[in-house]
């Protein structure tokens, strides 16, 4: 397959803006305890590219246990997170008691939650021993390692993952990888049970046999991809070996360079207006030329149901880059697009969106694609909120009035985001699945996802979200009172692992009483603000999270009965 060219500089240069002011919760901790139940929920059908990566200063991080290192099960990094607590001995905390839970009692329930969860749903949360180790960057900007990232998930391989700092590389990951660069992914040497339907192939059918292949590291995100290809045959194929194929990574390729040259003409002073005004001609170009290709896969899609009588709810009514299965193109196809959707409309005033339909199909695909929009997508608030200091950084300073009204633009819209997140998550919740009993165990999962990362970090949350002298996002206010922000948080911990939904709850439940509310209120705002999608949760985990500490800091400031 025709390897592809190094135009994704421009997704590189995007990319860079999730390295953002929410420095919060750049982890280095959960996603590793979380990889591997990740990897296998919903798996199904990832990209290719040469890999590059743009050096960043990595930001401190309030949800940042500062531990490298990996675990295959979340219900150990809770062990390890809160080892030396008292074993569970009572019902889930409830916020409506005088007095908050304690962190020892929040993680007693906390690891009483994971066991239910496991015994309850379809995805194990301890999972099966993991097969390779993904070692990606630390904030979880770089497009090649999302690529890589989503390509594991949509095979539903187990993996362990590896947080490397792009400014402090460990010695010992410049020792494994020659290149020094990420991503790279390390093979365990084991693909499965022979005999047994999984990974292995032929050899001996005794049960519990594993099949042994080389332990090896393999780096530069094509290669990893045609090797997780070759590793796991019997995994969802993401690559193509059809002219259609490598006509849809020309095609991203010619679309990245055009956004590239017309996304960073205003950094180059020697271009006239008709040297900028062709640059975005020929960016729109292309992003017609995507829609038209779109409508044309689609319609051909369309006529192959109708012929066919084929299901939607089987998967055949996705619009994915190729039709009804999400493939490697479309992989490829995330970084910039997903960034250029909510960035340029904000930084250059054009909406990608605008006008393409097929476009707007593709997008409705992959964000209801489970591998993705579970732990991979960045979200809204993130996009919007890193997009100030990616136009502050890259877009030519604050002294042109253009870039100056873009960076207002994206503050402005960040803080209406702000306001908005309990109604959004409302929304979300009004849109899920008719089923109750699915919807409560999917919300139940993410509401512990987001329950474990304020449990396992909770001092480095609490001494951000009161700084003095904070580093970065200096206009979000801060807490003076230590006290009152842990009282806060607690409170918030204790309703995200209540029974039912976290955000009725968080709604009606009886507050306890609580000195200094306002500074308890200003703590939880932060702590909502600075969480950063997918840096440190996935979307539909953050958004659960960011609403409960609105709430909360509502309700506490008596905004809300």
């Amino acid at each position: 397959m025709r390897p592809s060219s190094r135009s994704a500089a421009a997704i590189i240069a995007l990319a860079s803006t999730r390295a953002l002011s929410v420095d919060a919760f750049a982890t280095a901790n959960v996603d590793k305890k979380y990889s591997s139940l990740a990897s296998r929920t919903d798996p199904a059908r990832a990209g290719r590219h040469h890999h590059h990566h743009h050096h960043h200063r990595r930001r401190g991080s309030i949800f940042d246990n500062s531990k490298n290192r990996s675990s295959s099960s979340l219900r150990s990094a809770i062990g390890e997170a809160t080892a030396g607590t008292t074993p569970p001995s009572s019902p889930s905390p409830s916020p409506s008691s005088s007095a908050p839970p304690s962190w020892e009692e929040l993680s007693n329930t906390l690891r009483d939650a994971t066991t239910t969860t496991s015994s309850s749903s379809s995805s194990s949360i301890e999972p099966t021993e993991p097969l390779v180790t993904l070692y990606r960057d630390t904030n979880g900007w770089c497009p090649f390692c999302e690529r890589v990232w989503i390509i594991l998930r949509a095979k539903g391989i187990p993996y362990d993952e590896q947080l490397i700092s792009l400014q402090n590389k460990p010695e010992w990951y410049k020792a494994l990888v020659p290149t020094t660069l990420v991503p790279a992914v390390l093979f365990h040497g084991e693909t499965g049970e022979e005999g047994d339907g999984g990974d292995g192939e032929g050899g001996d059918s005794s049960e519990g046999k594993k099949k042994k292949n080389e332990r090896r590291i393999v780096w530069e995100s094509d290669d990893i991809i045609r090797a997780l290809e070759e590793e796991f045959p019997n995994t969802p194929e993401m690559l193509r070996d059809t002219p259609e194929y490598d006509a849809a990574v020309k095609m991203n390729d010619d679309l990245t360079s055009a956004g590239f040259r017309f996304i960073y003409a205003g950094r180059n002073d020697t271009l006239s207006e008709v040297d900028r005004s062709e640059r975005r001609d020929a960016f729109l170009s292309e992003l017609d030329r995507l829609d038209a290709a779109l409508k044309v896969q689609q319609q051909q899609q369309q006529q192959h149901l109708e012929t066919t009588s084929a299901s939607s709810d089987g998967g055949g009514g996705m619009h994915f880059r190729l039709g009804a299965d999400f493939t490697a193109a479309d992989a490829i196809m995330i970084p910039a697009l997903e960034r250029w959707r909510i960035q340029l409309p904000l930084a250059v005033e054009v909406d990608i969106l605008e006008g393409r339909p097929a476009l707007t199909k593709w997008f409705e695909a992959v964000d209801s694609y489970a591998p993705y929009s579970e732990r991979v997508m960045g979200d809204e608030y993130s996009w919007t909120a890193t997009n100030s200091m990616f136009l502050r950084i890259f877009g030519g300073g604050e002294d042109e009035p253009e870039v100056a009204a873009a960076i207002r633009r994206a503050d402005d819209a960040a803080a209406r985001l702000t306001e908005s997140f309990a109604a959004k998550a409302a929304e979300e919740r009004e849109g899920d699945d008719d089923d109750d009993d699915v919807d409560v165990g999917t919300r139940k999962k993410f509401s512990t996802e987001a329950a474990y990362k304020l449990v396992s970090n909770r001092e480095a949350v609490i001494a951000d979200c009161t700084r003095e002298d904070p580093k970065s996002q200096r206009h979000l206010g801060r807490a003076s009172d230590v006290h009152a922000a842990d009282v806060a948080l607690r409170i918030v911990v204790g309703v995200l692992l209540s029974e039912g939904d976290p955000i009725a709850r968080a709604r009606e439940s009886t507050l306890p009483d609580m000195e200094n509310a306002k500074d308890g209120a200003s703590a939880a705002r932060t702590v909502a603000a600075r969480l950063c999608v997918p840096r440190d949760m996935g979307a539909p985990a953050a958004s659960i999270l960011r609403a409960v500490l609105a709430i909360v800091a509502d309700r506490l400031e008596g905004k809300m009965p």
